[in-house]
Formats: structure tokens, sequence, C-alpha cells
């Protein structure tokens, strides 16, 4: 009779330990679990600010490309009303030109990608460098009129006033 209890307590050990080992196992799944997901939901939050942001942005570039085409356009329309300052273009290599759009991106009333707009538009335009940047609104008759005086342009048409 001891026997069978023996084994019964045996018996009864091993379902408590196997018990207590699958609880322990299933606590720290849960654990790790809960760890998880506080970081996802950590991922997400900052995720979503993210998008918040570069939404924002997107739709701040949208409106600056919509603003630049209406300058744009604007402009053109009013480079089509108005005289032509030169009635012919420079040459692209021309020294004079070359100094012109030197000085003005260096002194900072233009910048280089509006340069060379300028210099492509300039035999579309039929005008000369200064006539096509004051035309386009790149620089005021003012500035053109300093950079003449600056660099020395005594043959240019803005000279004569």
């Amino acid at each position: 009779m001891v026997l069978p209890l023996i084994i019964f307590g045996i018996s009864l050990l091993l379902t408590v330990w196997i018990y207590r080992s699958m609880m322990n196992s299933m606590r720290n799944r849960i654990r790790a679990l809960v760890s998880e997901e506080r970081e996802a939901e950590e991922r997400y939050l900052h995720l979503s600010r993210r998008k918040k942001t570069l939404q924002r942005e997107l739709k701040d570039l949208k409106n600056r490309a919509v603003l630049a085409r209406k300058d744009i356009s604007l402009a053109e329309h009013q480079a089509e009303d108005r005289e032509p300052i030169k009635d012919t273009p420079q040459d692209r290599n021309d020294p004079d030109l070359q100094r012109a759009a030197e000085y003005m991106i260096n002194k900072g009333l233009i910048t280089i990608d509006q340069s060379e707009r300028a210099i492509n538009k300039m035999e579309a335009m039929n005008m000369d460098y200064l006539g096509v940047c004051i035309t386009l609104g790149y620089v005021e008759m003012e500035a053109a009129k300093g950079v003449v005086k600056a660099i020395g342009l005594h043959h240019s048409t803005l000279s004569a006033d």
C-alpha cells in the first residue's frame, strides 16, 4: 500500500512542477508580447507623426510649385507685352554675359538656376542677358543698372540712362 502512495505523491509533484513550468513560460511570453506591443505602439505613433509632417511638407511644396508656375506664367505674359531691351541677343559665350552672370550670382541678386534660365531664354525672347533677367522679374531695373556700372558694360542699353 505504500508503493501506490509514493507513486501518487511523485505523480502529484510532477504535475505541480509541470504546471508551474507552464505558467512561468506563459508569463514570460506574455511579458515579451506586452513589450513588443509597446514598441509597436511607439513605432506607430512615431510614424504617424512623421507622416503628418511629410504631408504638411508635401502640401507646402505643392503650393510653392503652383505659385512658381503662376510666377513663370505671369513673367512670360509680361515678357510678351514688353519691348525688348536689345535687338539682338547676346552669344552664350559672350564675356560680358559671363561677367554679368557671375557678378549677379556672387552678389546674391539671382540664383544659378535663374541665371541658367535667363541664358536659355535670351534667344527666344530676343533680348540680352540683363533684359531677360529684368523681364522675368529676377532683378529690378535699378539693380540691373547697378550691375552695368559695377562691371563697366558701357555698350549696354542700360548704361545710357
